[in-house]
């Protein structure tokens, strides 16, 4: 865990993890300036639609979920096989395992099964169609707290593809449709939005 004061780079490939991506140090000033107020409170919760090898997550705990009564929740389809097992070795050695809960399965089964439940910050990118990214938008819009915040990866994805096969429109629709309740905090590759009412 970082020094309060300072936020961590990701962890390396090597050593205790296992992983063969990262999608998260060019976003990290993103997460610090917009995340950071969440940084050391307790009863923090976050939802991430979309996991991969979990390496997103494990910044989440070890910068902004410091406090042991904060939590964070993924939903993954694990559809390629190899991932499942370096997520699930992660998340054992990461010292956050019972903090972190897994849900398997497709968004469209798993989300409705946690309404309910109330989010700080929702990270989605799970589906990569525009219909894909809209739903999941949707179903997690009543699960995010007023104050809280809503990401979205992969927002400038791809850009070469039809439209309703990135996520782009589909994070646009969603936006538009709730203007007037939120604020839109940063908008390039990832796109991120404060709920106002």
């Amino acid at each position: 865990m970082s020094d309060k004061g300072t936020f961590a780079l990701p962890v390396e490939e090597g050593g205790p993890y296992h992983f063969t991506k990262d999608y998260i140090t060019p976003y990290i000033p993103f997460y610090q300036a917009h995340l950071g107020e969440f940084r050391g409170k307790p009863d923090v919760h976050f939802l991430e639609v979309g996991t991969f090898e979990g390496r997103t997550s494990l910044w989440f705990l070890d910068n902004i979920l410091t406090d042991p009564t904060s939590t964070m929740t993924i939903v993954d389809f694990f559809e390629d096989t190899g991932y499942e097992p370096r997520f699930d070795h992660n998340r054992e050695v990461s010292g956050h395992a019972d903090r972190w809960t897994k849900f398997k399965g497709m968004s469209h089964d798993v989300l409705p099964t946690l309404a309910g439940r109330k989010f700080d910050a929702i990270y989605i990118d799970g589906g990569h169609t525009a219909a894909e990214v809209y739903s999941d938008a949707v179903m997690c819009w009543p699960m995010l707290k007023v104050g809280g915040i809503v990401c979205f990866d992969d927002y400038e994805w791809r850009l070469h593809r039809p439209v309703e096969n990135r996520p782009q429109q589909g994070i646009d629709k969603f936006l538009d449709e709730h203007a007037d309740e939120l604020e839109i905090l940063h908008k390039a590759y990832t796109v991120m939005a404060k709920r106002l009412r």
